[in-house]
């Protein structure tokens, strides 16, 4: 890189050079976030950067009346920032409406109105964490927060710019050092989510920058370049003395200083001793080195030695080959052009294209082009202009994006139709917006509304509710007399839930909402550590902050439940890779009484060995053993039962499915999952027949085979398109973490050879030892793997189980095989055989079966056998546990065919063109088997457990279409009665609204 030389400019093009270096770094971090794990560190240095404009600037003014000082101090600012700021949310949005998926619409025009009045930077919900938008690209302005943080500054910086001129000397440091430390405080003591977002836990970092600005040695000499300098915001210093002219004089002192850089009568910096150069070149090796570290750095650490060492810099006014680089300065130039162009196209190529390796570099230098051209032809021009165009530009840019992000609710607004929405059996109008002379056309835009909007339609939430107290749910106040409802389910109760007030309110005292999952939980969290950890995980996997997290639980299950620590513990061990919900083995001294801890331990893991036990609590086998013996203690055999899970084991199952399954709505993803296993191979594979008998008579025994047979263990991994790496161990050999890390280290190797186009793997595993060992885990990071979390006891959830390995137990059923050879032989020969389709269909089976956590999941043990099948006995358990609490009546939805949400969005697109018929289009959109299974679970429990207090609500009439003999989820216009997150939309809910009127009328 060569430094640039100019002895006639006293310019600062070691602080261009730092931009340059702070944008390179949040590039790298947004578009190879492995790579550059703390690139995020250059948004610090920005910050520090504009502290030291700010304080360049508002010195220059400091001799200016007081309404002057803040008038000229905000219009520089906005004129630089506005114009390019506002262009860019339009173009954003327009992007959003014409390239991205509709589901992603919704969100991002929520984030556009918040970018425009720059509160981007408000503390996030769970679904607005900013390092999950990263992971997920969904939100088109996460970025945005540090420019709303900097505005919010601005209106702040001058009133303590104000009162450090009262003091001087030291007086006046010690004042900056004091607020900076109470920022700072307030940045340590703060959640994640406020001490990233918020502008008071971010002060000090700016405070650095005006210091900086304070001691630097050329303090008058920049005071002199502020006609230059000035035109630049946090990210770009202009470098063309022709630019002068770009701002108007602020005093006859200014109009001076314009015409110095006019006649290059400003010289350049003295040279000074090499003590300085070599200072700076140390502190910036250190703060290159940690920005671009390939290993993440704990984040408070970096942040803070980051921002001192970016003061160091500014401090330290000497001229370096490295940040005085054509390269850093040319990209100082466009770093704020590029900033805010970014982050869109990758979050658009990470949607669409995620596989694909080439299009993450094609994206970034697309970013540089078009971030060149803008600041080459948009924002100097704008820059030229006068104070008065400018106005007018940003004013009209303002309100245009004030109306185009809300162009949805202001169009459905003028579509309404008042007059249309009410007939004379109705009571209120309908929820849908809809009437019989609607077109194709409407039932598509009404159909991408509710797509988007889903369950947070305005039109299906119901004001006036209150929330409880230390419960979840709200209440509905409505006649002094009458029924106390409650409507207790998933988002369906969401959903259903303004409806039902409507229908039933005239009947009804109080109407209650709640998540009845949410709210049996919370009951018995404080006794459940199993369960409590569970909702650890679940806020973990969703990015939620360990402040928040026990900030949440505290609201559930009440003030001073949980201690701070615990919550921190657990999330430090899932930021391991460790998702097991048990606890660690202990060590040290064992309690005094060991009856009672080695029944702890037993109860913990009852199939535990002496040996396990021994070394578990630290004691001798022979202890344990005697001690089981006094204690009467023997082991048994259980019975078998198909997956007998506990209820820890059941929330831990439930809450893994439902993170993977919200995980992304675009699931191109799961294309990108290596799953694999072992598996025992016998050399003789008996085949078992049943056999033909009488009435009464019993069969004849079989002969049972040998019990030491010889076998050998088989691993294996695969993905979608076939075989990755497959072994068969040495005779005699089993799995430990040993041979599973080489495993693994092997797997890796041939999926680079197989797989050279695709950058990352996602495994999926089981929870067996060799695979949630310390050893293989370290190894599993080492290796840059995303490791899926996977509930315990769940081979219906791992592919290799319920796909693989099943289809190659009946090939091996009655084989024999001579030798190891000839086994190897047959293996081969199987998994070649099998097509391409055998195995996406394994992996592509998975997001069903995260889904169908239903009462329509499959029997154990066929349908005339309930009473030892898992989901009727939870149904029967959970159901004795509400009857008591329902005086009148309780009403269950009963079964119907899942939505699939794939053909969903493009229902009256299809219809439009005419290419398909409604028959074509309705067999896309559900499943038509297996809710069968749901139906004669709900009719069951009814009918033996509830009697006449409970009735099933049926929406089987309403979705069934006579003549087609089939289910329709839409209606003859196009109009669909579900959304593409499987929930019912506005629609949907007005066709099933007559049987909630006949249930309300009949109470």
């Amino acid at each position: 890189m060569t430094p640039i030389k100019n002895q006639k400019s006293s310019k600062r093009d070691d602080l261009q050079g730092i931009r340059g270096l702070a944008i390179l770094a949040v590039l790298g971090f947004h578009f190879y976030p492995k790579q550059f794990p703390n690139g995020y560190l250059g948004v610090d240095q920005f910050f520090v950067l504009s502290g030291f404009l700010m304080c360049m600037l508002l010195a220059k003014s400091q001799q200016l009346p007081t309404f002057s000082f803040f008038t000229q101090f905000y219009l520089r600012r906005f004129k630089r920032i506005l114009p390019l700021y506002f262009l860019f949310i339009l173009c954003a949005v327009f992007a959003l409406y014409t390239f991205f998926q509709i589901s992603t619409v919704f969100q991002n025009q929520l984030s556009a109105g918040k970018a425009l009045i720059f509160i981007s930077n408000r503390p996030h919900t769970e679904d607005e964490d900013y390092f999950e938008k990263l992971s997920m690209a969904m939100d088109l302005f996460t970025h945005t927060w540090s420019l709303s943080v900097e505005i919010q500054f601005y209106f702040i910086v001058p009133f303590i710019f104000l009162i450090g001129l009262q003091l001087k000397g030291a007086s006046r440091y010690i004042y900056y050092s004091l607020i900076a430390i109470l920022s700072f405080i307030f940045h340590i003591a703060s959640p994640q989510s406020v001490s990233f977002n918020s502008v008071f836990a971010r002060i000090w970092q700016f405070l650095i920058g005006m210091m900086a600005y304070m001691v630097s040695d050329r303090q008058q000499s920049i005071l002199e370049e502020i006609g230059s300098i000035e035109k630049d915001e946090i990210f770009v210093v202009d470098n063309r003395k022709d630019n002068k002219y770009l701002y108007e004089a602020l005093e006859t002192m200014e109009q001076e200083t314009n015409q110095l850089l006019e006649d290059d009568e400003v010289f350049g910096r003295p040279e000074k001793s090499r003590i300085p150069i070599f200072i700076k070149y140390t502190v910036l090796v250190i703060s290159m080195l940690v920005i671009l570290s390939p290993e993440v750095i704990a984040t408070l650490p970096a942040r803070l030695f980051i921002t001192i060492f970016t003061g160091f810099l500014i401090v330290l006014d000497v001229e370096d080959v490295v940040l005085n680089s054509r390269f850093l300065i040319f990209f100082g130039d466009i770093s704020y052009a590029l900033y805010l162009i970014h982050y869109p196209i990758y979050a658009y190529i990470e949607l669409t294209y995620p596989e694909i390796m080439w299009v993450v570099p094609a994206s970034l230098i697309a970013s540089i082009l078009l971030a060149i051209l803008v600041n080459k032809t948009y924002e100097r021009w704008y820059l030229e202009q006068s104070n008065t165009i400018i106005s007018m530009l940003t004013i009209c840019l303002f309100l245009v994006n004030a109306i185009y992000i809300n162009k949805d609710e202001i169009q459905l607004y003028l579509n309404k139709n008042p007059t249309s929405e009410m007939s004379s059996n109705r009571k209120y109008a309908r929820l849908d917006n809809w009437n019989p002379n609607m077109t194709f056309d409407d039932a598509e835009r009404l159909n991408a509304y509710w797509n988007y909007r889903d369950n947070r339609t305005p039109e299906l939430q119901e004001i006036g509710g209150y929330k409880r107290k230390s419960r979840l749910g709200c209440d509905f106040e409505e006649n002094r007399h009458g029924y106390k409802i409650a409507i207790l389910g998933n988002s369906y109760a969401t959903t259903h839930h303004k409806m039902i007030i409507q229908e039933c309110r005239h009947r009804a005292s109080t109407i209650s909402m709640a998540d009845v999952v949410i709210v049996r939980m919370a009951e018995s969290l404080k006794k459940d550590q199993h369960a409590l950890r569970g909702c650890f995980l679940y806020e973990f996997l969703l990015g939620t902050s360990v402040a928040e997290t026990h900030r949440k639980i505290c609201q559930v299950i009440g003030e001073s439940s949980i201690h701070y620590d615990t919550v921190r513990v657990w999330f430090h061990r899932f930021k391991g890779g460790d998702y097991n919900l048990e606890d660690k083995m202990r060590s040290g001294r064992p309690k005094l009484d060991i009856e009672e801890d080695i029944g702890e331990e037993l109860e913990r893991e009852p199939k535990s060995s002496v040996r396990e036990v021994a070394s578990s609590l630290g004691l001798s086998k022979n202890t344990v053993h005697r001690r089981l013996r006094q204690s009467g203690r023997a082991p048994k055999f259980g019975q078998l039962v198909p997956h007998d899970l506990t209820e820890p084991q059941k929330t831990l199952r439930c809450t893994l499915a439902l993170s993977l399954l919200s995980r992304k709505r675009n699931t191109s993803w799961i294309g990108k999952i290596v799953t694999g296993d072992e598996k025992w191979c016998f050399m003789v594979n008996h085949n078992r027949k049943r056999q033909w008998v009488k009435a009464g008579e019993a069969p004849k025994p079989d002969t049972k085979p040998e019990i030491h047979e010889k076998k050998v263990m088989l691993s294996i991994w695969w993905d979608q398109r076939g075989i990755i790496y497959r072994e068969l161990l040495p005779d005699g050999t089993t799995v430990n973490a040993d041979v599973y890390c080489s495993q693994i280290q092997n797997m890796v190797k041939q999926y680079r050879l197989l797989r050279p186009e695709s950058d990352r793997i996602i495994l999926l595993h089981d929870n067996a030892r060799p695979h949630t060992a310390l050893k293989t885990r370290n190894k599993i990071r080492e290796l840059d793997i995303e490791v899926l979390p996977h509930p315990p006891y769940s081979p219906d959830l791992a592919p290799t189980d319920y796909h693989l390995f099943h289809s190659l137990q009946n090939h091996l059923r009655g084989r024999k095989f001579d030798d190891r050879a000839h086994l190897e032989t047959d293996l081969k020969a199987f998994f070649d055989a099998q097509p391409a389709e055998f195995y996406a269909k394994g992996i592509q089976q998975l997001p069903a079966r995260w889904q169908w956590f239903a009462v329509a999941e499959p029997y154990d043990n066929g349908p005339d056998n309930l009473n030892n099948d898992t989901i009727y006995l939870e149904m029967k358990s959970q159901l004795k546990k509400m009857l008591p609490n329902i005086k009148k009546k309780l009403f269950i939805l009963d079964s119907f065919p899942r939505v699939r949400w794939q053909g969903i969005e493009n229902i009256a697109k299809e219809m439009n063109e005419g290419k398909k018929t409604m028959e074509e289009i309705n067999k896309s959109l559900y499943e038509p088997k297996q809710f069968e299974f749901g139906r004669h679970r709900h009719a069951e429990l009814v009918k033996n457990e509830c009697g006449s207090k409970c009735e099933l609500i049926d929406y089987m009439d309403a979705f069934w279409n006579k003549t087609m003999n089939a289910f329709q989820y839409f209606d003859s216009k196009g109009f669909s009665y579900f959304t593409t997150t499987i929930h019912m939309s506005a629609h949907g809910i007005e066709l099933v609204r007559p049987i909630y009127t006949k249930i309300c009328a009949g109470l």
